[in-house]
């Protein structure tokens, strides 16, 4: 929410609070005055009392001893009448003579062997009194004399300051008053001005009177700092006082550590800006409508610059995220596309190539995965109109080559083979390759018929050179069985009945033979 500037009652209630804190102001200075009068009343009457002491003056004494005289002089100097003026002298007192300001005042001494004191009863105002004392042995200095009276310690002439003229006080009062007033007139149209001020008149030129050279730097400096701050809440950027900062010129009287802090200032609050508006807006339409927005000439190219790439990588993301269906790309790929019509053309341009890349690879990539569905369905509904030529003939490749992957048998089995070519050539398949594998399947049946008369045959020699070995063992054995009848023809009798090396007849003959060459 933009903070407004102060209305009319705003600005009379704050008017108004100044005014009483000037009538403060004026009451204590009344209050202060009084309190004055009656301390110069009271200090004007306060008993006051000054005194001198002379040095001592040796006396020859008549005894041939060293005797020594002092006047010792007590002026009342106030307005008041001092009462009880008391003066001791540490030392043995020989005579004294006091002069006095009446005749009909009667003092008190008080004599000790080592002190003298003598008290005289009051002294009006302007009268003076002289005491004049003898005495023998050492001289006595004038710092163990002392002299008082009922109100206090009496002051020495030489250590007594100047009267006061309380009509100077009185001067100096009235133009501390007014200067303090004047003061705080000043102080607190500074205050308001820092409050309350427009945003124009915080960047005049001229000084006010309300301040001093160095304080208006200073008091400029807050306040459009503090403006800053406050007035940094328009729904327009351009309307935002760090922004217009950024395209005026720097305030006359304004310093240029100062100037600097400020631009510094408003180019963080912009840039803040700047992040917080790309991030939070989530439509494409209100993002592109930063680009209507002009560089401030304060603002560094650099600053500029990274919000330019923020922006556009912004809208990007926008455009073109992570997961997007292919209804969106061919959305952004449309020539009459009226977002990419509102952005710069080389930015357009950038989207669209990023756009054409990202919509082969997600054909190619749905494909890949299966989640596309059949790749020769694909093929046939994509847009692929809207890419490249090289774009499009990379996406028909490898569509094909995903078809072929899919249709084509797995392990090239002549059953798989065979069920394949009965479907007839596909789309995808060149007919060159289709009768290959026709001639392939052919060839491989005739294969086929000659590997089983093969085998056929195998099986009828493998019999046959079965039979013939097992003729071959029983002609062996034959004739060795006939080799052992004819060197032993008793040999005979051990044939088992079973042994089937020859037949029955064969047998009978050849036991025939055995029994002739029996010997008798």
């Amino acid at each position: 929410m933009r903070i407004q500037p102060p209305n009319y009652w705003t600005t009379v209630f704050v008017n108004f609070n100044v005014y009483l804190k000037m009538l403060k102001s004026l009451v204590v200075a009344i209050v202060g005055g009084l309190i004055l009068w009656f301390v110069q009343d009271h200090f004007k009457d306060v008993p006051t009392a000054t005194y001198s002491i002379s040095e001592a003056i040796e006396i020859p004494g008549s005894k041939g001893t060293d005797e020594y005289a002092q006047e010792i002089a007590v002026v009342n100097s106030g307005r008041s009448l001092v009462k009880g003026i008391s003066i001791k002298v540490p030392h043995h007192i020989s005579s004294y003579k006091l002069t006095k300001h009446s005749s009909l005042i009667k003092e008190e001494t008080f004599s000790e062997p080592n002190s003298f004191e003598l008290v005289y009863p009051e002294l009006p105002a302007g009268q003076k009194i002289r005491l004049l004392v003898r005495y023998d042995g050492l001289a006595i200095e004038k710092k163990w004399i002392s002299i008082s009276h009922a109100d206090g310690n009496a002051q020495a002439q030489e250590n007594q300051t100047s009267p006061i003229n309380y009509n100077w006080i009185w001067l100096a009062y009235i133009v501390g008053a007014i200067s303090q007033g004047f003061g705080n007139i000043r102080r607190f149209k500074r205050e308001s001005f820092r409050k309350w001020s427009s945003a124009e008149r915080i960047f005049r030129d001229d000084k006010p009177w309300f301040a001093s050279s160095t304080e208006w730097s200073e008091m400029q400096f807050g306040a459009i700092k503090k403006t800053l701050f406050e007035y940094s809440f328009s729904p327009l950027i351009e309307q935002t006082a760090y922004y217009k900062l950024l395209n005026r010129p720097k305030p006359t009287l304004l310093s240029e550590d100062h100037w600097a802090t400020l631009k510094k200032y408003a180019s963080e609050l912009l840039m803040a800006r700047f992040s917080r508006e790309v991030t939070q807006y989530s439509t494409t339409e209100k993002l592109i409508d930063f680009f209507r927005l002009k560089k401030p000439e304060a603002l560094s190219h650099q600053s500029w610059t990274e919000f330019q790439e923020s922006l556009n990588k912004q809208i990007q993301n926008s455009l073109l995220p992570t997961y997007v269906n292919e209804p969106e790309f061919v959305s952004i790929l449309e020539p009459n596309n009226s977002l990419l019509k509102s952005l710069p053309n080389s930015f357009a341009n950038e989207i669209h190539t990023q756009a054409q890349q990202r919509y082969s690879s997600y054909l190619i990539e749905c494909s890949k995965s299966g989640i596309g569905g059949d790749p020769l369905i694909v093929l046939k509904t994509a847009r692929l109109d809207l890419l490249t030529e090289e774009q499009s003939k990379s996406v028909k490749k490898s569509l094909l080559q995903f078809a072929r992957m899919t249709a084509m048998p797995s392990r090239w089995y002549i059953q798989e083979l065979k069920d394949f070519i009965s479907k007839k050539r596909p789309e995808w398949m060149q007919e060159a390759e289709f009768n290959s594998i026709c001639d392939f399947v052919s060839q491989a049946d005739t294969l086929s018929d000659e590997r089983d008369a093969l085998r056929s045959r195998q099986r009828a020699l493998e019999f046959a050179a079965l039979e013939t070995d097992n003729l071959k063992k029983r002609v062996i054995a034959q004739l060795d069985l006939i080799d052992r009848v004819l060197t032993n023809p008793r040999s005979i009798d051990k044939i088992e009945d079973y042994d089937q090396t020859f037949a029955s007849g064969n047998r009978k003959n050849l036991e025939l033979v055995a029994s002739l060459l029996t010997p008798v």
